[in-house]
């Protein structure tokens, strides 16, 4: 079976303390990541007790100069007041799309092997970052592809004739079949924004695009970046090619 962005994650976290010494991860007693991980690396855990406030308490361990890792949930979910330089390393998704509606771009890695050097850039970052995982299991990342880099927009593939975004685990099988759609004549842009929201990509790289969900950004997002939205929840990735091809034909 091959990883997901999540078992990268704990793999990450587990070496943090050789890594980063001096960073902290503020973990609750829920199931899942904090407790994997307080097994796993208890010296590099500090727990928030009862209804304390991961986030708050990540803020003050950064104001002491340290890196702070706040795991959390959409039980703690005071987003909007944090402006420390807190990473927030969550699997909720309904965090990360309240994340997005703060105008602040979500960390989404397409690959296991993008999780280490997004968490430890968004650690040296002067804003506060969210990093999302997840259980999807996905292959290894070609050679050929580059370490994602925070702000930038991942290009993959680039072609005339309209562009397709997309994030997170999607991106090997949006890949893929924009590899096929290039086959059949339809040359198509692939762009994987880091730790942006479609809003701030070129508009004329976004011109004539298709967002490619399960997806996080609203529908303002959308139409400021001239992207139609093409939902994938519970659709086959084998007929992506075929939904594409018949997304661009009706832009």
């Amino acid at each position: 079976m091959s990883p997901s962005t999540r078992w990268a994650a704990v793999d990450a976290l587990e070496r943090l303390p050789e890594e980063l010494p001096e960073a902290l991860v503020v973990v609750g007693a829920e199931p899942g990541l904090a407790v994997e991980l307080a097994e796993l690396a208890p010296q590099a855990c500090v727990r928030a007790p009862g209804a304390t406030s991961r986030l708050a308490v990540a803020a003050g361990v950064t104001r002491r100069g340290r890196p702070a890792i706040a795991l959390a949930d959409r039980g703690d979910a005071d987003l909007a007041s944090l402006e420390d330089p807190v990473v927030v390393l969550t699997e909720d998704v309904a965090l990360a799309k309240a994340w997005h509606r703060l105008r602040r771009g979500v960390l989404h890695p397409a690959w296991p092997e993008d999780v280490a050097a997004l968490l430890h850039t968004a650690l040296s970052r002067a804003r506060p970052q969210l990093l999302l995982v997840g259980d999807v299991d996905v292959a290894p990342r070609p050679a050929q592809v580059p370490t994602p880099a925070i702000g930038q927009t991942r290009v993959h593939a680039e072609g005339g004739q309209g562009a397709v975004v997309a994030s997170g685990p999607l991106v090997p099988a949006v890949r893929n079949a924009v590899a096929v759609l290039a086959r059949r004549g339809l040359a198509l842009s692939l762009l994987e924004p880091v730790g942006t929201v479609p809003r701030r990509l070129d508009p004329a790289a976004a011109r004539r695009g298709v967002l490619v969900g399960p997806a996080l950004p609203g529908e303002g997002d959308l139409a400021a970046a001239d992207l139609r939205y093409l939902e994938l929840r519970g659709a086959s990735l084998r007929d992506l090619p075929d939904r594409l091809g018949e997304a661009f034909d009706q832009r």
